[in-house]
């Protein structure tokens, strides 16, 4: 018989479901930081007279900047299905904590071994242990 721990279960898909919130709200704030780098070179860019040396560090700058943006870019796109999936109408954190409960409660009812007696109370008591 396999043994399962449903309340770890139901703990693990709640923990799964708050992993892909901090992630993508990690990624948002790197591509935010990002994209003000990149403002930063822009405006750098448009209000000096650079040489020539100077304007290709500009240029490398910007675009290893760019190169960074698109890496975060790439990891927002892989994670944006999970996200949509699981998170976008809350359905799934609600369910989550609500399946953690009932689990949790089955739990606690089973372990207690106790029936309440319904109908033969003259032949079994109230309870039966």
């Amino acid at each position: 018989m396999i043994e399962t721990n449903s309340v770890e279960l139901a703990a693990r898909l709640n923990s799964l479901v708050e992993e892909v919130k901090e992630t993508k709200s990690n990624l948002c704030k790197e591509l935010s930081i990002v994209d003000l780098k990149i403002s930063d070179i822009q405006h750098y860019i448009e209000n000096k007279r650079l040489n020539g040396v100077e304007g290709y560090k500009a240029y490398k700058l910007l675009q290893d900047t760019l190169k960074e943006r698109r890496v975060i870019k790439n990891k927002m796109a892989e994670i944006e299905p999970l996200y949509q999936n699981l998170i976008i109408t809350n359905k799934m954190e609600n369910k989550a904590r609500e399946l953690k409960k009932k689990v949790t409660e089955t739990q606690r009812k089973n372990s207690s071994n106790v029936y309440n007696v319904r109908v033969m109370k003259d032949v079994f008591g109230n309870v039966i242990i």
